[in-house]
């Protein structure tokens, strides 16, 4: 299967949940997403007040979801060993040959909302 990208344009966020996708997947896949902290409202810009977490679930069948892999990322200004951080990502293993689509739930917590741009791509 050919790699799919689903671009997310800078877009606001509202506290609660926001779901990207379904995109369809094949035998062998993986997924992955990548936003960037950097642009105005995004996490960079935020107190670590801000959070937001993020699942790819995968689904056989369109209707049924599960969870496959998460993370939570917090608001502020990061810096390790090599600089600030500027982006987030989290991206899956082979995704189960049963799997036919994959999404992103986003669940944006704390005082306000988060403004998120970046890419969801499938493999």
């Amino acid at each position: 299967m050919p790699t799919r990208t689903l671009t997310i344009n800078p877009q606001t966020l509202p506290v609660g949940q926001t779901i990207f996708g379904p995109m369809n997947v094949g035998n062998n896949s993986s997924a992955r997403i990548v936003t960037d902290r950097t642009i105005t409202g995004a996490l960079n810009s935020l107190t670590s007040d801000s959070t937001v977490a993020v699942m790819i679930q995968t689904s056989p069948d369109g209707a049924t979801w599960k969870d496959l892999c998460g993370a939570m990322w917090v608001g502020g200004i990061y810096t390790s060993r090599v600089g600030q951080l500027n982006s987030d990502s989290i991206g899956t293993g082979d995704i189960d040959a049963a799997v036919t689509r994959v999404r992103v739930l986003v669940t944006v917590a704390g005082p306000s909302s988060v403004v998120i741009a970046g890419t969801v791509t499938v493999i």
